[in-house]
């Protein structure tokens, strides 16, 4: 028995119901070549029909060309019949490929692609990606965990995108005063590379105003504390830019 016997089987619909049985009967004995060789009074037994009704249902299936059957003779005397399902028909024998034509002596192995030129033994060199865009992340780029200065991936731009632009400008704010800000900042912290908190100071005070004041609260933790959070100047921020604000 073959599984894609037995299914194929199911899939016969223009039977009837005693035709069905005997099909799938003859599936389950069939083997690999999808071949089997029962007797009409085995298939009987198994069907629980007479062995009248197989022999019509096992015409009926030939007429219908889903069995081939064909005698089967063992020392001069005539048993059961080889019985072959036809379940594929026929594949016609595969057409002969095409010649394959060698290229030309003087066709080089690797194209040159058509963006460099070729110069002698010389060519065109590639610039190796410093991992200073903001706009690509190369793999040589420095590890977040290594860093030890300010870098922001900086969105891509999109006209009439506020929010963007926004970012864009708290990202070089902070970068202008990264050396300022030294050690004191984890750089690899998620609450640094968040953003946020920045632009909405930047929406209400002055940029010079929100850079001195970082810097003051960078210089005053020095090296003992890292500071992992934008959140950790907010109420230093608050405080001397509103006073700057009211002392205008």
């Amino acid at each position: 028995m073959t599984l894609d016997a037995t299914i194929w089987g199911w899939k016969q619909l223009k039977v009837t119901s005693t035709e069905k049985i005997v099909l799938l009967d003859l599936c389950d004995r069939a083997n690999h070549d999808n071949v089997c060789w029962p007797k009409q009074k085995t298939i009987a037994a198994r069907t629980r029909l007479t062995e009248r009704t197989v022999c019509t249902a096992l015409a009926k299936l030939e007429t219908l060309k889903l069995i081939h059957r064909r005698p089967r003779v063992i020392n001069s005397k005539r048993t059961s019949d080889w019985i072959t399902l036809l379940i594929r028909p026929p594949e016609p024998p595969p057409a002969a490929a095409p010649p394959v034509v060698p290229p030309p002596a003087d066709t080089p192995s690797h194209p040159t692609p058509k963006n460099e030129a070729v110069s002698g033994d010389h060519q065109n060199v590639v610039q190796v990606p410093t991992g200073t865009s903001f706009s690509v992340i190369y793999h040589d780029e420095t590890p977040r965990q290594k860093q030890t200065t300010a870098h922001f991936l900086e969105p891509f731009p999109e006209p009439g995108r506020p929010d963007l632009e926004a970012m864009t400008h708290a990202a070089r704010t902070i970068e202008e005063i990264a050396m300022e800000l030294g050690s004191a900042i984890d750089w690899s912290a998620p609450g640094i590379n968040n953003l946020a908190p920045v632009v909405t100071w930047l929406t209400q005070f002055n940029e010079r105003e929100v850079q001195a004041c970082l810097i003051k609260v960078a210089r005053r933790v020095g090296d003992g504390t890292r500071i992992g959070s934008w959140k950790y100047f907010e109420a230093e921020i608050l405080n001397s830019c509103r006073a700057g604000q009211g002392d205008g």
